[in-house]
């Protein structure tokens, strides 16, 4: 009988002692275990002929997930062409409203989550 608190994040990481979630699992739920992590993200959306600032909530990518505030370039044409700007969708701008999460010089934290210290193993 081995307790989970026996082993560290890395060895656990490396015996697959855990789980890979889907999305950052949030802190402050069930001391990070069961609830996605959650990103207010206010942006500029077309609404009818009109551009209009709105706030969505989406889940928080881990790993090589796709970012959900992604735009790769400001639009051309329709209502929000001149109001999406590029210091909107440029990931360096302190003023983005798009391209929250993932780039190459900071990726993604990683999926897996290890087994809680509480579990014991049985074999």
């Amino acid at each position: 009988v081995l307790n989970a608190a026996q082993y560290n994040a890395t060895s656990k990481n490396a015996s697959g002692m855990g789980w890979n979630a889907t999305c950052v699992l949030d802190p402050k739920y069930h001391g990070g275990f069961g609830k996605c992590k959650e990103f207010a993200w206010t942006r500029m959306v077309q609404v009818g002929q009109k551009c209009v600032k709105s706030t969505k909530w989406v889940q928080v990518p881990c790993g090589s997930g796709a970012d959900p505030t992604a735009m790769a370039a400001v639009p051309t044409t329709g209502p929000c062409a001149g109001v999406i700007k590029v210091n909107h969708i440029d990931p360096a701008s302190k003023t983005k409203m798009y391209n929250f999460f993932y780039s190459a010089k900071t990726p993604n934290p990683p999926c897996f989550v290890p087994v809680q210290d509480s579990v014991v193993c049985l074999y």
